[in-house]
């Protein structure tokens, strides 16, 4: 029930951000191929700039476009636009003359020594253009999108059986058990290995321990898993409500149920386990039956954690994909429940694109596509990639 991340995408928007100069190397003459107007266009127009030091004098960048009112109250604070200039094909800043400490505002005047001048770290401006470029082309090559693997979700996909082989005995989808088999971690748990809060680590040990004690497989880890399990659950009363992955107070009692089915050894008496069955009852009187067999609610993308479905109904409110609101683990347990073949179709598209592992919600295009516009632009660089994000955004565009 992980969290999906584009994390690859988020790291280098980071770095973009976070790469900073501590020195300005004297360059005589700017690399091949170099358009300094471009860079100028890049860096300094831009708000992109202000977070690059000049590397002297513990200035930055942002210095240079404060208020000329600001800029004389310091008088190192003396430099503008006009400042950066061309000279024999270098980018250079003109040092500052010192100000007397009687200048004031409008009346004052720039004094710049014509001898001194520094040109901008080069090395800086190649690295700020090849993360432009590299996310220039992450952005057209999204397709469909990709998230991260949840182990929950494959736990789920695991329970299906054979449904072309009736009474073969058979998991339709036997390389999501070898999934879950190879990423059990050293604690016993499943789940982020580089995050952690303890529902999702909970709920996604207990579904893998469930999987593989459904088939009789790997005992060893079963054992350590619920080892974990036991030793932890208590912890959730600790976590913030907050952090509950989507839909958990639904289908944490649920996957619970299914394990004391295979005789695994729950607590009947955890406050905690108390606390998220009153939360789901809650939950389940908010949205009547009649309405979740009627028009697509939230609860489509939870249906594993509910009994006692019409699925004549409810397959009239699957997804054109043949999901359930792009949810592998109410996908599956739709498939469990009614041999659907659009279920299957999707699940075996999934289970092949992610060798095995599934994540927690797919497509993510559309998700993919919003977010990379909408973090593009808060960041204040949407400027360098107009054509891309155009193209984003006519294909959501498209979709509705």
């Amino acid at each position: 029930m992980s969290s999906g991340s584009a994390q690859p995408f988020l790291s280098a928007l980071s770095s973009l951000r976070r790469t900073t100069s501590s020195s300005l190397s004297i360059i005589n003459q700017s690399p091949p191929g170099f358009d300094l107007r471009e860079i100028l266009s890049c860096i300094l127009d831009s708000e992109l700039a202000r977070t690059y030091e000049f590397g002297y004098s513990g200035l930055k960048i942002e210095d240079f476009f404060a208020p000329k009112a600001l800029r004389f109250q310091n008088p190192e604070l003396k430099h503008t636009y006009a400042d950066l200039v061309l000279q024999n094909n270098d980018l250079l800043l003109k040092r500052p003359e010192s100000v007397e400490d009687d200048i004031e505002g409008d009346e004052a005047e720039d004094d710049i020594e014509g001898d001194e001048a520094a040109p901008m770290d080069f090395k800086l401006i190649n690295k700020i253009k090849e993360h432009v470029e590299f996310i220039r082309s992450m952005l057209a090559s999204m397709e469909d999108g990709e998230i991260s693997i949840s182990a929950y979700d494959t736990a789920w996909v695991a329970l299906v059986d054979d449904v072309e082989g009736e009474g073969s005995g058979l998991p339709q989808f036997p390389s999501t058990l070898d999934w879950i088999a190879n990423n059990q971690l050293l604690d016993g748990s499943w789940g982020d290995s580089e995050s952690f809060t303890a529902h999702d680590r909970i709920i996604n040990t207990i579904a893998c321990v469930v999987a593989l004690k459904s088939w009789n497989v790997h005992p060893d880890k079963c054992k350590k898993g619920m080892a974990y399990f036991k030793k932890n659950i208590s912890n959730l009363g600790n976590e913030n409500a907050k952090h509950m992955p989507i839909g958990f107070e639904i289908v944490f009692p649920s996957i619970i149920e299914v394990a004391r089915s295979l005789n695994l050894e729950v607590p009947d008496d955890s406050p905690v386990l108390n606390e998220i069955y009153a939360m789901r009852n809650l939950k389940l009187k908010k949205i009547p039956r009649e309405i979740l067999h009627k028009v697509p609610t939230t609860l489509l993308y939870s249906l594993e954690g509910m009994a006692d479905l019409d699925w004549e109904k409810l397959l009239k409110l699957q997804s054109q994909d043949g999901s359930f609101m792009m949810s592998p683990a109410s996908t599956a347990y739709a498939l469990m429940q009614t041999r659907d073949p659009n279920c299957l179709a999707y699940l075996a598209q999934v289970v092949h694109k992610f060798n095995g592992g599934v994540p927690n919600v797919y497509p993510v295009d559309l998700f993919e596509h919003v977010w990379a516009v909408d973090r593009l632009q808060r960041l204040g660089i949407s400027r360098h990639f107009e054509p891309q994000l155009k193209q984003c955004i006519d294909y959501i565009n498209s979709c509705n």
